[in-house]
């Protein structure tokens, strides 16, 4: 008779003939391996996004760096122009084409062309109303040496009349001789003299000698005389500049010129010393001087931006490696798992 037999109330132990069905079967090790090398390989490809994620931020923002040239509405403030009223644009623009030529010395005569007709436009109208009278002589100059003396008048410039100190001023700066035939006006006589230079020179606006009662400020500034102030300008400024800035510092002055050009008919009425009264010499200078500082800022901020991208990319380097190490984890846990499964599953069936 078997114990059960004997005693009913007898249970036999279930641990002794099977397994517990709700206990949990625990994992094997393999198993924890794998979750682990899955978390790696999941924090390394957050990794790897986000250092993406940096390198195309850096990217754009150094593609965005560029330089901030000097903009008109900077003079317009500091010139206190914003009372004057400029000539309206054409329909459908924001602003004047960009003053330019085919070659960068077409440019730069032209945008001296464009000062010229600003000078004239301003002058004309107070000039032309003054007579050409001497008010004063340079010592040694070829008016004095002419005999040209205070109190004389300008009746004629070769075979030209001369009726105002502007056409006094439009025609002396074309005459490029060096020689200068006059006609002055004496006490009511008419008398020839002859202006001249060394053989290397020619008589030009600014080394004639004569004086006259003007305004202060008002300049007339002939064709020739901007082709020769364009050439003296490049000299002494735009040889300065890098050679790979010239072509944007002449742009970027072409187009300040035509924006300066729409207040020419509003300054007519203006004194030097009014507000809002242009000085082109003052013009160009703050240009100059604004443009050498935005190309300063300008590789300053490149080579910042150019640092902060390389950073980045050095970490590109360190993502992939730990992605690389986690992937290698990851598929030798992998198959270190299903290898033991393998084995289990041959070890259930024999």
């Amino acid at each position: 008779m078997s114990d059960t037999d004997q005693n009913p109330d007898f249970k036999p132990d279930p641990s002794l003939d099977s397994a517990d069905p709700a206990m949990p079967t625990p994992r094997p090790i393999s198993f924890w391996f794998l979750v682990a090398s899955g978390v790696l390989l999941l924090l390394s490809l957050i990794w790897m996004g986000s250092v993406g994620s940096q390198i195309a931020s850096k990217s754009t923002a150094l593609s965005e760096v560029a330089p901030k040239l000097p903009a008109f509405e900077q003079y317009a403030r500091l010139a206190k122009l914003t009372g004057l009223t400029p000539t309206p644009l054409e329909r459908g623009t924001t602003e004047p084409e960009p003053i330019r030529g085919t070659s960068a010395s077409d440019s730069l005569g032209a945008i001296f062309a464009s000062f010229a007709a600003f000078e004239n436009t301003r002058s004309e109208g107070r000039l032309k109303l003054i007579r050409p009278v001497v008010s004063g002589v340079e010592m040694d100059s070829p008016a004095y040496r002419a005999g040209v003396r205070i109190g004389d008048e300008i009746a004629a410039i070769g075979a030209t009349d001369i009726g105002s100190v502007y056409d006094f001023m439009l025609r002396i700066g074309d005459a490029n001789d060096k020689t200068v035939a006059i006609v002055l006006r004496r006490q009511g006589r008419l008398f020839n003299a002859t202006m001249s230079v060394a053989d290397e020179q020619v008589i030009t606006a600014q080394n004639h000698g004569l004086m006259f009662a003007t305004p202060r400020g008002l300049n007339v500034v002939s064709r020739l005389e901007a082709l020769r102030l364009a050439e003296k300008f490049d000299r002494d400024f735009i040889q300065g500049v890098s050679s790979s800035w010239r072509g944007v510092y002449i742009d970027s002055l072409g187009r300040l010129a035509a924006q300066l050009g729409r207040y020419n008919l509003s300054q007519r009425e203006l004194k030097a010393d009014d507000a809002g009264f242009v000085s082109v010499a003052n013009f160009l200078m703050w240009h100059h001087d604004q443009f050498q500082r935005a190309i300063d800022n300008y590789l300053a901020d490149l080579q910042t931006a150019t640092v902060s991208q390389a950073q980045v990319l050095s970490m590109l380097g360190d993502a992939v490696m730990g992605l690389v190490a986690a992937l290698i984890f990851f598929f030798l846990s992998l198959w270190f798992h299903f290898r033991r499964a393998a084995r289990e599953a041959e070890v259930a069936a024999s």
